[in-house]
């Protein structure tokens, strides 16, 4: 009985003495010294009014031929024939067109690796940048990073940040496959819309 009056005390104290904390920290934080915080100059930071940007692009994974634009890295550790490919790693410098037709006008092209992330089922973790070669964005680039499940029709990845005139980028890119050969060379459509 002691015992169960000492542990009923000890709670209700706790409960009370948290009580107090949470609420000393709850309440507004002027008393913070000015120095603590900085006001951003938007100007340096590139801060205005952000805009919302489309680029519409087909891009080109070819394995074949005397000048593959992709090349496997590593090889599935699990075995040469899986059916997910897990653990497989693609280095790409991927042509991006602006029409399907590879030999249509170049835009840029994307750059970076993508890993078959899955035991279940054909899973991309895609890390890529699309480097714009065009005069407008010449140089400026767009970083995507995320889950690609090549099956599904439609995929979407977000764009983490980009460079140049895409400086604190964020946004999302959609893929569709065009055209996939039985000798791994594909043609995916993606959509990217970035806030810049």
């Amino acid at each position: 009985m002691a015992n169960t009056l000492l542990n009923l005390s000890f709670f209700c104290i706790s409960i009370f003495l948290s009580s107090i904390i949470y609420q000393a920290n709850a309440e507004s934080r002027d008393d913070l010294p000015d120095d603590l915080s900085v006001k951003l100059n938007h100007k340096h930071h590139k801060l205005t009014k952000q805009k919302l940007s489309e680029f519409h692009v087909y891009w080109h994974d070819i394995f074949s031929g005397s000048h593959p634009t992709a090349v496997t890295i590593i090889k599935s550790p699990t075995g040469a024939v899986t059916r997910t490919s897990f653990g497989q790693i693609n280095m790409i410098d991927n042509l991006l067109t602006k029409w399907v037709d590879p030999r249509s006008e170049v835009v840029g092209r994307a750059q970076g690796l993508y890993a078959f992330d899955s035991l279940q089922t054909r899973s991309l973790l895609m890390t890529m940048n699309i480097v714009f070669t065009g005069e407008e964005y010449n140089g400026s680039t767009i970083t995507i990073l995320g889950s690609n499940p090549i099956f599904d029709q439609v995929r979407e990845m977000p764009v983490i940040g980009g460079t140049g005139f895409f400086q604190n980028a964020r946004g999302f890119a959609t893929s569709v496959t065009w055209l996939r050969k039985k000798n791994k060379d594909s043609t995916v459509e993606y959509n990217v819309y970035v806030l810049i």
